[in-house]
């Protein structure tokens, strides 16, 4: 489903796949490519989420913003897995924010890094690309 807001409606590229039971709401701009797995939420009701080609996010997974304040930036090629967490904050190409992990505010993850299952990733943090990540507050475990 993609719904409106305001004056703002969503612009999801063709060749995308949705489940009847996810959501782009407003302020969604994403490439081709894009599935959403059920009640997966990507909500722009306050801010632009700019989504690259080929990402896909797990049932429940919620991508959404800080309003009026933080938009949120998503490469190419990102995976966020199920109950994950994308909050107002940039995810370089070919990263994966694997299940119920979280990443916030201000937050910005290099190309290609790894986000553990259940890690947080605190606000304003900067995570380079090519590692992996674990923990609360998520801490470089390893390179990839």
């Amino acid at each position: 489903m993609q719904l409106p807001y305001l004056q703002f409606h969503p612009s999801v590229a063709a060749l995308s796949l949705f489940a009847p039971t996810s959501i782009v709401i407003a302020r969604a701009v994403a490439g081709a490519g894009l599935t959403l797995a059920g009640y997966a939420t990507v909500r722009g009701d306050g801010e632009w989420i700019r989504i690259g080609a080929n990402a896909y996010f797990a049932e429940r997974a919620t991508v959404h913003i800080a309003d009026g304040v933080l938009p949120t930036g998503i490469g190419s090629d990102v995976t966020v897995g199920r109950y994950a967490l994308v909050h107002a904050c940039t995810l370089g190409a070919g990263v994966v924010v694997a299940d119920a992990a979280t990443v916030m505010d201000g937050a910005v993850v290099g190309p290609g890094a790894l986000v553990a299952p259940g890690a947080l990733v605190s606000p304003r943090k900067k995570l380079a690309g090519g590692f992996v990540y674990a923990g609360n507050p998520a801490k470089l475990m390893r390179k990839l």
